[in-house]
């Protein structure tokens, strides 16, 4: 999913650029928040992956994978 976004340098990008990219093309704001605060906190806080963490991604995903997105919002 976030290889289609238009994200200018993905190996040096942090998860909020690719939030801000995912939210410009049209992803919603409330999921991409989610699912980018859960992996910042598994990934570079003490946060466990938990089967409550686990679902809310996984929820929040799936929300974002039945979005239609601009492939580049680019005019």
């Amino acid at each position: 999913m976030v290889a289609d976004l238009p994200v200018a340098n993905p190996e040096a990008s942090t998860p909020a650029d690719f939030a801000d990219a995912a939210v410009e093309a049209g992803m919603d704001a409330d999921d991409v928040a989610e699912v980018t605060a859960l992996f910042e906190a598994v990934r570079y806080g003490d946060r466990p992956v938990t089967e409550t963490r686990a679902e809310r991604a996984t929820d929040a995903l799936r929300r974002l994978e039945r979005t239609d997105v601009e492939e580049d919002p680019s005019p």
